[in-house]
């Protein structure tokens, strides 16, 4: 195990160059974050539902020049831990603090990987991530800062490879990450130590997907599929997963243009975001925007609304995403 301590010339840095604006967070309220030429992050308030300007959370460039290739935030104590893949393939983390302000970026493991998510365990921080030898975890102690090394915990079939990941902690039981593979395959389980236990797959046209859990111990699941359809399903505290949603008809309202990625949050309210990147064309550029639904407690899903006209154009390059809420 290691841990990073910041030296003195660093923390000079740190001090005098600008860095992404500053927005406490509170309850009920959902940050995005997206890895852009260089990352950018975007906080929705949910005392008014205006999403903040895009901010760069690495102003001093931690992550290098060149578009990182993933990103995963959770919110753990309070604080909002991000975990970025660069170009390169290295892991790297930060932390964003209740006032706003954003640690820098550094590295964590050694080990080369190519997507990565996070979620909160119990005040630690569990990160996922995957490469050609399948998906691995690493642990950071909320107590002591300090991070296990990468261990494998799923190992993919010849010939497949892993397309994206997404991780969840049900309270009282078990974490469940949800592996999608170049075949459509999403697979998951229950991840105990480095075993997936009682590993299945749930489909096998999913494009990609993202799961979050509510503070009741609901799994909340969403996907888009390899025919662009955008789904979400539910799976209530020791209950069964309800049937899938289509969310273009729950939200009445069809998203324009090619559906890239999608993000999922729960907020301590119970409330559920959903993100969909879409690729829009704005005069001659094309822009990889996210678009913003939520499911309430009651089950009614609000209408898909652009993040443009609050947070600004995202990016001019595909972009993966990433959501927490608080």
């Amino acid at each position: 195990m290691r841990r990073y301590v910041l030296p003195i010339a660093v923390l000079l840095v740190m001090l005098l160059l600008p860095a992404a604006p500053a927005y406490a967070a509170s309850v009920g309220d959902v940050e995005l974050i997206m890895n852009c030429v260089t990352p950018k992050h975007t906080m929705r308030y949910t005392s008014n539902g205006v999403w903040t300007p895009y901010g760069n959370p690495d102003p001093t460039r931690q992550l290098g020049s060149s578009q990182p290739r993933d990103v995963g935030i959770a919110v753990v104590g309070g604080d909002s831990h991000s975990v970025v893949v660069t170009s390169g393939g290295q892991l790297y983390h930060a932390i964003r603090f209740p006032d706003g302000a954003w640690s820098l970026f550094l590295p964590v493991d050694g080990r080369l990987v190519s997507r990565v998510a996070v979620t909160d365990v119990n005040g630690d921080l569990w990160v996922v991530a995957s490469n050609e030898y399948g998906a691995w975890i690493t642990i950071r102690s909320g107590a002591t800062g300090w991070w296990t090394g990468l261990r494998q915990f799923w190992t993919p079939a010849p010939g497949e490879t892993i397309t994206n990941l997404s991780v969840a902690w049900v309270v009282g039981l078990d974490v469940f990450p949800f592996i999608t593979t170049n075949r459509g395959r999403l697979v998951t389980g229950a991840l105990r130590g480095t075993t997936l236990v009682n590993s299945w797959v749930m489909r096998s046209d999913v494009s990609t997907a993202a799961v979050d859990s509510t503070n009741a111990g609901s799994l909340h699941l969403a996907a888009i599929l390899t025919n662009g359809q955008v789904v979400h399903q539910a799976l209530p505290r020791l209950g069964q997963w309800t049937g899938w949603t289509d969310l273009d008809v729950a939200t009445g309202y069809t998203l324009p243009g090619n559906r890239d990625d999608i993000a999922i949050a729960s907020d301590g309210y119970g409330a559920v975001s959903v993100a969909v990147t879409v690729r829009t064309v704005i005069g001659p550029d094309i822009y990889w925007m996210p678009w913003h639904a939520m499911r309430f407690t009651s089950g009614y899903w609000s209408s898909f609304n652009d993040l443009r006209p609050h947070a600004g154009n995202s990016c001019v390059l595909p972009v993966d995403i990433a959501m927490a809420g608080h």
